[in-house]
């Protein structure tokens, strides 16, 4: 896992180095954000069961570096990102918790509203790679896989305010017989941008 983020990241830095200043097309910053997201049970009949701690709105948060792409004379760009993401608390035994690398991508469809702000609305694909299994009731997944859809403001070439909404495609956790087995997590990223 080590290998790819290091792969991700050479390959991000020789970009940088061999694209033109000039061009605007491509800019580097960091991203940063808070995360609220629950635990999704699959079964319904099973969730009722279940005590009301675990089914609570945990807040974490995320920080990386970005890239954006913006295409010349189309109102479409796209962004990606590497940050290191916390879910969950560990606030009792039964509680979840997530440490790990996420690597959202996003195609974007801007439309200015005069000056140097601009909207957009955004979706793309989510990888979540867990760092660290912090869980009593079930085996954390690896690799989690889900979609983001989202909108968000553009002020002048730097700075970007925006809210994302994770919607699960692959399990959280594992395991068979255990009280977060097929769980997944879903829920609301607010972040803002800066970028050089």
């Amino acid at each position: 896992m080590r290998r790819i983020i290091c792969t991700i990241a050479i390959a991000l830095s020789c970009l940088a180095v061999t694209l033109p200043a000039k061009a605007q097309l491509v800019q580097f910053g960091f991203k940063g954000g808070l995360n609220a997201e629950k635990l999704h049970w699959p079964d319904k009949s099973n969730r009722s069961s279940i005590s009301g701690s675990m089914k609570q709105t945990r807040v974490g948060f995320s920080l990386g570096p970005a890239i954006e792409v913006n295409l010349p004379a189309l109102p479409v760009g796209f962004d990606g990102a590497v940050v290191y993401c916390l879910r969950g608390s560990e606030k009792n035994k039964s509680a979840w918790k997530q440490s790990g690398f996420e690597v959202p991508l996003h195609v974007k469809y801007i439309y200015p509203l005069g000056g140097s702000t601009s909207v957009f609305v955004a979706a793309g694909p989510d990888l979540y790679l867990n760092l660290k299994q912090n869980v009593n009731n079930g085996k954390d997944r690896v690799a989690q896989l889900g979609v983001n859809v989202g909108a968000g403001f553009k002020f002048n070439k730097h700075y970007r305010l925006g809210v994302d909404y994770l919607i699960p495609v692959t399990e959280s956790y594992g395991g068979e017989g255990k009280i977060y087995s097929g769980t997944k997590v879903k829920g609301w990223q607010v972040y803002t941008a800066y970028y050089f």
